[in-house]
């Protein structure tokens, strides 16, 4: 079974019995779910609508993946160990022509001695002196009319964002993508073992 057809499943339960988790996975599901981090770990290239429904839905793991990233420190600690700082004047940012100009401009100023910038769906920023408060991503409104440019959210870094930023670092081959695997299908385990022990 795979993730997808897995999360079909208990997405569909979960919206019959009209709660967004309805019961913990059962041993079948959970030796699936392994089994396919087991395959992830082999591969160059992210299953990246995989992850994210693994990870990011209740019906999955994702009150385990909010309860192994509930800290801030944790969060940077992830990012910082398996991604690299993207350098701006390069463009480095995979979706740079997609943000809005509110956040283009707002990236170019940045003073590359505080911060470090990560690559993500949403760039993701932090402070270059290891203050865990100082963590953000920038979310915007992706169908906004130009008019509406200007509408961005600062966000505190959350879970999601560090899925994001890893299966970007994975998936480009960027310096750290190796790292980025690995971090990752360590986490994946981590939430399976926090499912099977709650």
């Amino acid at each position: 079974m795979t993730i997808q057809e897995l999360y079909q499943k208990r997405h569909g339960m979960s919206v019959m019995a009209g709660s967004t988790r309805i019961m913990p996975l059962a041993q079948s599901e959970k030796q699936a779910v392994h089994d396919w981090i087991r395959g992830q770990q082999k591969t160059d290239v992210p299953d990246c609508q995989a992850w994210d429904l693994l990870l990011v839905s209740d019906a999955m793991l994702g009150q385990e993946m909010k309860l192994a990233m509930a800290k801030q420190a944790d969060l940077r600690k992830n990012i910082m160990y398996a991604a690299s700082p993207v350098r701006l004047v390069s463009q480095d940012l995979a979706d740079w022509n997609r943000y809005p100009r509110a956040i283009r401009f707002m990236l170019t100023a940045l003073n590359r001695d505080e911060v470090y910038l990560f690559d993500s769906k949403y760039p993701v920023i932090m402070s270059a002196y290891g203050n865990t408060e100082h963590a953000w991503s920038l979310h915007f409104e992706e169908q906004a009319p130009d008019v509406m440019d200007m509408m961005v959210k600062l966000q505190r870094l959350d879970a999601p964002d560090v899925l994001e930023v890893l299966l970007r670092s994975w998936s480009l081959r960027r310096a750290k993508a190796d790292q980025a695997r690995e971090r990752l299908c360590d986490i994946g385990i981590r939430c399976l073992t926090l499912a099977a022990n709650p």
